[in-house]
């Protein structure tokens, strides 16, 4: 993978120029950072990322030319945890499927049966 490549899979304002064609244009760049903490099964280390938005707008103003920058650090954190299901959970929603299943075909059954029995004595409508 090329080195550009790889810079623009960072951050989609890396190498981005932005021009002012008219005077006083304001350029306004927002950042939003939000810090992951990610907890792999295993034996496998904990990671700690940080995840962030970009977003820029620019605008004509009565001021001059000038550049803002608002950065957002997020107070709150994202956990990613992995954890192993227990086998007899697997067990227990099978067995509720096809508890289930034979549920409703016995109602569908019965209501078949039933219309082929009324419809048998001649009281179908």
């Amino acid at each position: 993978m090329l080195l550009s490549t790889r810079r623009s899979l960072v951050s989609k304002w890396y190498g981005r120029v932005f021009n002012s064609p008219k005077d006083h244009v304001v350029h306004e760049h927002y950042l939003k950072v939000v810090q992951n903490h990610i907890k792999p099964l295993g034996l496998s280390s904990e990671n700690q990322v940080y995840e962030h938005t970009i977003s820029s707008h620019s605008y004509v103003s009565e001021q001059l030319a000038h550049v803002r920058f608002h950065y957002d650090l997020s107070p709150m954190q994202i956990v990613k945890e992995w954890k192993r299901r227990p086998f007899y959970e697997f067990i227990t929603n099978l067995l509720a499927l096809i508890g289930g299943t034979f549920t409703v075909m016995g109602i569908v059954n019965e209501a078949y049966n039933g219309i082929l029995a009324k419809a048998s004595i001649g009281k179908l409508g």
